[in-house]
């Protein structure tokens, strides 16, 4: 591997390796000059004039939601400049080559950012030229270009400042103005922090986005530019994701804004304020004098990592209402655009992220994910990958940062973001990790873009590219392994959609405004989503995912087991069904840590016993690392953690098998029981083991594809194994077909999952 000491050569885009000379600058500047040539005399508008007008909808089609462009299926493979600092528009040079180069990878859909702020000046009059020009830059390379816009529209300092009234404020400190450098970038290094932002419930601010956005859209719709517009991506917030101001460290929003807010919304679920007295158990509190909780009764939990509902009401409303601002916001301007547009249009957001999180769900996650995707003004889904280690890295899982197969029963499109570094490097040098050549970019690319395709899912390249100027992939392999997979892909996308998993993760996102909001102070979170979701792809099974609030709707026959990861708060009804409909079926059910403590009214033992079925005592481990140990013949050795020790519930069942121990020989971490028809699975803490989890699929009968640690996901017609150490394998498919492939290290494979046939692979 080159080291950074063998740089030598200077670009205006950024230092560029010697080794790396001949693989990007020279054909970078042999494209510019093909381009300067094509593009010297510009014939876009002449094409413009003529070209259809273009149409953007998602349907429902073949089993999965579908992206039709002009009412004809589109796979979503959307190349996207980035607005980051150092970011480029479509007409400069860079930028226009690399639109050329996915153009001519068959690629037909684009995308660039812009800010609401930047079209309107300081009397509030709308400019188009920055955006029609934009638009015109991808154009002047492929005149068939289907448009997407990403539009940033958190107000500019000048609106700020003139409105003082509708800032943020935070609990444990004093708002501070960051300088922003260049104001128009996405990547605002300060707004995880106490930064002066307004407040994201203020009424003001939401009425200017909602004139601004329907003068921007119908006059934008009389352009000729306008023509090929087709989907609006709308971004508010932390990094315009969604996550509220200040949510890392600090506590918001006790700003003038957000306590109106709070006071209107307790009115809207109280209705009287003798009912509001009882729930926070305080007499004298009145609609009118409710006041937004402080640092010290966020911070508070009665037991354990849980909050008491009956002793915590505020903090647990509190947190309900600030996630009910954002999503408020996003179906609010999403209905804007939809409704300022004279034709179908597609709109979406970053939103419903559940994995790769900052340990801070209630204060900054996206927990009302239910309403957002029950809007009818909303049509996709967008998130990074996820970033974590073990998802990123050769080897590791690709996995989204969402829950797919969820979004997908709501009939919603999802849109990975490409934000990857390639070989040629990482310009933020902390997000993504640097790979030892293009050889490992192609088995990522090939990883990455089949995690959504098999979940039935689109992407966005996100071109950071060097030095943030774009042309991450400007280079032959990759470009011919984009083309390769487009192509692929696209075929595919046409068949009927089908997954053939029979193993079902759920994961509650409603449960975080029952426990503690954060990570350093409670660990089972970070366990039972980022460590155990990682570990699952790696088991050899086919598995889908969903959220507890589709747990009635969920077709149970179609698995064989359902692992219940951090369905800490479950409602008597839910308990219920899950012992009438989901315990039965020969169906074996595994539950993590304290399944049900709360039903949302009260904490209780009693209900974890009538759920798993099993007798418990409360305990708490020694301080430091708690571990689960395994000790059973018929599993493999296996051990699994928290970094701190929390209380949990020890296994105290004589009729229960115990398979495992917690931190010492007298408490039962891992047992079994069987209960009627059905097997239930009890782990104190949640389970991360790859081996183990495998065991249990086995035990239960699901379908083993791959019996190594390889990365394996299925869907849409295709099989994927990638792979770290590589070797020989024999996977077995679920027709019962044995495939032979001799796997090179750190590659990615592709197969068609009925007949075996390699698709694409070394």
């Amino acid at each position: 591997m080159v080291t950074a000491s063998k740089f030598d050569y200077d670009f205006p885009c950024g230092r560029v390796r010697r080794s790396r000379f001949l693989s990007f600058v020279i054909p970078t500047l042999i494209v510019i000059m093909l381009c300067c040539c094509r593009l010297g005399i510009s014939q876009s508008e002449q094409v413009r004039s003529s070209s259809p007008i273009l149409t953007g909808a998602v349907r429902q089609w073949n089993g999965k939601p579908t992206l039709f462009v002009n009412d004809r299926p589109a796979y979503p493979m959307i190349y996207s400049l980035t607005p980051c600092i150092g970011g480029r528009h479509t007409w400069d040079e860079i930028p226009q080559i690399s639109i050329h180069d996915f153009s001519q990878q068959g690629i037909s859909m684009f995308s660039f950012t812009l800010y609401l702020d930047q079209l309107f000046d300081k009397d509030d009059k709308l400019d188009l030229s920055l955006l029609t020009h934009d638009i015109r830059g991808v154009l002047d390379v492929n005149p068939a270009a289907a448009i997407f816009l990403y539009l940033y529209i958190e107000p500019s300092p000048e609106w700020r400042q003139a409105h003082p009234e509708e800032d943020t404020g935070y609990a444990d400190s004093k708002a501070v103005e960051f300088p922003d450098g260049n104001v128009h970038t996405m990547w605002m290094d300060h707004d995880p922090e106490n930064a002066v932002r307004t407040s994201l419930a203020s009424m003001k601010w939401r009425a200017s986005v909602v004139k601004r956005l329907n003068t921007l859209l119908a006059a934008l719709a009389r352009t000729p530019e306008g023509k090929a517009f087709v989907g609006l991506q709308l971004a508010i917030g932390v990094y315009g994701e969604a996550h509220y101001w200040g949510f890392v460290d600090h506590d918001p929003d006790t700003g003038p804004a957000m306590t109106a807010y709070f006071r209107h919304w307790l009115r809207e679920k109280y209705r009287t304020e003798k009912d509001l007295q009882e729930a926070w158990n305080d007499p004298k509190v009145s609609f009118d004098r409710a006041e937004v909780p402080g640092t010290p009764e966020r911070e508070h939990t009665s037991d354990g990592i849980f909050r008491d509902p009956e002793r915590e009401r505020k903090v647990i409303d509190y947190y309900q209402c600030q996630q009910h601002v954002v999503a408020d916001d996003i179906i609010l301007f999403c209905r804007t655009a939809k409704e300022s547009w004279p034709r179908p249009l597609v709109v979406g957001t970053l939103y419903g992220y559940l994995f790769c999180l900052f340990g801070r769900q209630a204060t900054g996650g996206h927990l009302d994910v239910e309403r957002v995707l029950d809007s009818p003004y909303i049509d996709y889904l967008r998130a990074p990958m996820s970033y974590s280690d073990l998802a990123r890295d050769i080897g590791g899982s690709g996995q989204s940062r969402g829950i797919l197969d969820h979004v997908r029963r709501h009939g919603k499109l999802w849109l990975d973001e490409m934000d990857y570094n390639t070989f040629f490097g990482d310009p933020f040098y902390n997000l993504s990790r640097n790979t030892t050549g293009w050889s490992d970019d192609i088995a990522l690319l090939r990883r990455n873009l089949s995690e959504s395709f098999t979940r039935g899912m689109g992407l966005f390249f996100w071109d950071f590219g060097p030095r943030s100027v774009g042309g991450a992939w400007h280079q032959p392999d990759l470009l011919a392994t984009i083309r390769q997979l487009h192509t692929l892909f696209s075929n595919y996308y046409t068949r009927p959609f089908r997954r053939d998993a029979d193993v079902l993760f759920v994961y509650d996102n409603l449960v975080h405004y029952y426990i503690a909001n954060s990570w350093k102070r409670e660990p089972i979170t970070e366990a039972s989503i980022e460590k155990a979701s990682a570990a699952a792809y790696h088991t050899g099974v086919v598995f889908d995912e969903t959220l507890l609030a589709d747990l009635e709707t969920i077709d149970w026959s179609r698995y064989k087991v359902g692992l219940f990861m951090d369905t800490y708060y479950l409602t008597d009804q839910q308990r219920q069904y899950i012992r009438q409909h989901v315990e039965r079926d020969g169906r074996h059910v595994v539950w993590n840590y304290m399944p049900g403590y709360t039903n949302g009214q009260v904490l209780s033992q009693d209900f974890v016993e009538e759920v798993t079925g099993m007798k418990f005592e409360k305990f708490t481990p020694p301080p430091g690392e708690s571990a689960v140990v395994v000790k059973a013949d018929s599993l493999p050795s296996a051990r699994f953690s928290v970094s701190f020790s929390v209380p949990t519930m020890a296994v105290k069942d004589p009729d229960a098998e115990t398979l495992g121990f917690i931190s010492d020989v007298q408490h039962c971490g891992l047992a079994r029981k069987r209960l009627g028809d059905s097997t239930s699975w009890y782990a104190s803490l949640p389970i991360t083991d790859a081996a183990l989890m495998r065991a249990i699929f086995r035990a239960a009968g699901a379908h083993i594809y791959d019996s190594q640690p390889d990365v394996l996901y299925s869907g849409g017609g295709i099989l994927v194994v990638h792979t770290k150490e590589g070797g020989p394998r024999s996977l077995r498919l679920l027709n019962g077909k044995e495939v032979r492939v001799d796997l090179k290290p750190r590659s990615s494979v592709i197969l068609d999952n009925e007949t075996g046939e390699v698709l694409i692979g070394d």
